[in-house]
């Protein structure tokens, strides 16, 4: 076997071990939230996703991935990762769905507040403590189905969603736990 067909077959068994379950999608159980926990690596993101397939750098301090992840159209990804250059770390995971899901589970009522952005575009939004939020993108109550969810830290909500940041911190001060 020549050399580029060495490094061809070790990404591939690379990336199927790369791909734990738990990564893909968020989980919960009684012990809580697991996910990512922002603030890893991008050696740490590729040992649970693979190698991004797209990356690329964007305002002052700021490299995005995107993943595809099962099966999915050409140009169409599964997950947005997000990295803060100035140290490397993850400040932000965003799972996107090829298909509409119910995501109830990982926004309990007594902890989830929906919020209004511009042209009336609805966001539940969920504290999961140390500064991080998880974030269903286009939905305004349970039940709704959405394809989007978002998990970011508290710098990253500052700077992709002010307008979100701003509502948090006027309407619901306990989901800056």
């Amino acid at each position: 076997m020549n050399h580029c067909a060495s490094v061809a077959v070790l990404c591939a068994v690379g990336c199927l071990l790369a791909q734990a379950p738990d990564a893909i999608d968020p989980q919960v159980d009684s012990a809580g939230f697991h996910w990512f926990q922002l603030g890893e690596t991008r050696q740490e993101v590729v040992r649970q996703l693979g190698p991004p397939r797209l990356s690329s750098v964007f305002g002052a301090d700021f490299e995005g991935w995107q993943f595809q992840i099962g099966e999915l159209e050409e140009g169409e990804f599964s997950h947005h990762a997000v990295f803060r250059n100035s140290d490397g770390k993850l400040i932000s995971m965003t799972r996107e769905y090829p298909l509409p899901v119910n995501v109830d589970l990982l926004f309990p009522a007594s902890q989830t507040a929906t919020f209004t952005g511009p042209a009336d575009w609805h966001v539940r939004a969920r504290s999961l403590g140390e500064g991080r939020f998880l974030l269903a993108m286009g939905v305004a109550a349970p039940g709704e189905k959405t394809t989007k969810i978002v998990l970011l830290d508290e710098s990253a909500l500052r700077a992709f969603y002010p307008w979100l940041m701003e509502q948090i911190k006027a309407q619901i001060p306990q989901l800056r736990k």
